[in-house]
Formats: structure tokens, sequence, C-alpha cells
């Protein structure tokens, strides 16, 4: 997933981090997609995405952090409520899907 460096080789030489505070809710989330057309997983993953820009219109309060493969979380926020609210509106986004197995956990 993502850029991938095969075959490339550097030295880092200078860097610089950003650190922000850890979040005190976290949500996992897997999707599954399977079958022989990836249709669906089109039609789930386009939908997500733009769940993101109604979350950024509605305050910004939850942080979807991943959207790969795995990772040790995909969605966080402060407020437990609006991650919640991101959480069962994802769950609902997938599950009208043929091909498509979705969990969440804690």
């Amino acid at each position: 997933p993502g850029v991938q460096k095969e075959g490339v080789d550097g030295i880092i030489t200078e860097c610089c981090f950003a650190l922000y505070p850890k979040p005190s809710n976290s949500r996992v989330l897997c999707l599954e997609f399977f079958g022989r057309s990836m249709r669906n997983a089109m039609l789930v993953i386009k939908d997500v995405v733009a769940l993101r820009d109604t979350i950024r219109e509605e305050g910004d309060l939850v942080k979807i952090s991943a959207l790969e493969e795995f990772g040790p979380k995909y969605l966080d926020s402060d407020d437990e409520a609006a991650l919640q609210s991101a959480v069962d509106t994802i769950l609902s986004i997938a599950q009208p899907y043929d091909g498509v197995d979705i969990f969440a956990a804690r």
C-alpha cells in the first residue's frame, strides 16, 4: 500500500518530527473485500473517503488516521460520541454490499 521503496536505498541526513498528543479514544476497523469484482470495494472506499469531508465540516473531531491494509489504529478522537458516530457510519456504509466483511474493535 502506498509508495514503496523497492531497490532504492538512501541515508537520512536530517529530519524534523511533529509530535501530537495521543487521542484518548481509538477504534480499529477492518474491511475485507472478496469476490471476482472489486466494484463494491470501490463504492465503499469512495464513501469512506467522502465521510472524511463530512467529518471536517462538522468540526474535525475524529481523525481517520489510516486507510490501508493494517495498522495499529484507524479512527481516533478525544470525543467518544463523535468517534462512535463515525464508526457507526462506516459500518452502515459497508454492510449493504455483497463481498464486504467489516468489524470494529476497541
